[in-house]
């Protein structure tokens, strides 16, 4: 398995006008990402709208994502459906097609004990047989788990490599730190808090906005690992309005039109994800502008260097 560290991108889904997969565009989407300085990819995440998806049209995806990626970058394939048995069969294809690890999320709807998810999660680990990343999202799952259940659970199903915290509380991101086992790694799932994780050692973050700003991300990161705290900073602060645009509204609305305002459509979203508002619109067409040319700049500036 490929080292899972570094800013990685959690990538939309591209879907064609009537909403059919667009494979074509999920393979550009690849290409550039990696071309850009991403560090990992990871398909199917919760930006990648993967419960308004068949198990077929995961294992497409899976299948273009990893023909394309070809072993450049470590692939983190999102298995978050709410049936045990298509969990496990999205994994095994991810196995097979050469992903490095699954993400993984307690069940929800359910309202699950922590003793149904780890016997849920030893279920998967069990059939699937590959490194899983624990999705602790609060806000996608509706379970909210503290650092003790985190660090049991990691105990109990070894194949856990490393978390995804978007719960935003930095305290559990540094307990899990604290006590996780020698190579655990923590990544964080909110965009606006990548710096503050790094701070406290973490290991790097799987981000929406990677998709729009490959090269900021990428350059926060080299920035903070050479000691550059104010370059780091400064770019943390850049993207923070538009965090505040971008998941004003469910996610990936608003990111599929940023994207196409940086002429790089992945296509509609699928509802019931709808368009975003009038005020999210002119709020994007305001800051969209200003940050690529950040972007550009941070591209420059990593080729330079």
């Amino acid at each position: 398995m490929k080292q899972i560290e570094g800013v990685m991108t959690a990538l939309v889904t591209s879907f064609k006008s009537d909403a059919a997969l667009d494979l074509k565009a999920m393979r550009e989407s690849v290409r550039f990402q990696i071309e850009n300085g991403a560090a990992g990819l990871c398909p199917l995440g919760g930006t990648g709208e993967p419960l308004s998806m068949t198990v077929d049209e995961h294992k497409r995806v899976i299948d273009a994502v990893l023909d394309e990626t070809a072993g450049r970058v470590p692939v983190v394939v999102g298995s978050l459906l709410g049936n045990q048995d298509d969990i496990v069969e999205c994994g095994r294809h991810a196995r097979v097609a050469g992903a490095d690890a699954i993400m993984v999320i307690p069940p929800y709807f359910i309202v699950a004990k922590p003793s149904h998810i780890r016997r849920h999660f030893e279920t998967i680990a069990e059939k699937v047989n590959m490194p899983m990343v624990l999705f602790h999202g609060p806000s996608r799952s509706g379970v909210r788990l503290d650092a003790d259940t985190i660090l049991e659970l990691i105990g109990a199903v070894p194949r856990f490599v490393a978390i995804k915290e978007t719960s935003g509380d930095l305290t559990i991101s540094a307990e899990v730190l604290r006590s996780a086992p020698p190579g655990f790694r923590v990544l964080q799932g909110f965009d606006e808090l990548l710096l503050p994780t790094l701070a406290l050692g973490g290991h790097g973050a799987v981000l929406s906005l990677g998709c729009l700003l490959p090269n900021l991300f990428r350059r926060l990161h080299e920035a903070f690992v050479a000691g550059d705290r104010e370059v780091a900073q400064r770019i943390q602060f850049d993207i923070l309005p538009l965090c505040r645009a971008i998941y004003g509204e469910p996610n990936p609305g608003p990111l599929k039109l940023a994207l196409e305002m940086a002429g790089r459509s992945a296509g509609p979203t699928r509802q019931p994800i709808y368009e975003p508002s009038l005020a999210t619109r002119e709020a994007l067409e305001h800051l969209v502008p200003a940050i690529l040319k950040t972007e550009e700049a941070a591209a420059h500036a990593t080729i330079a260097a």
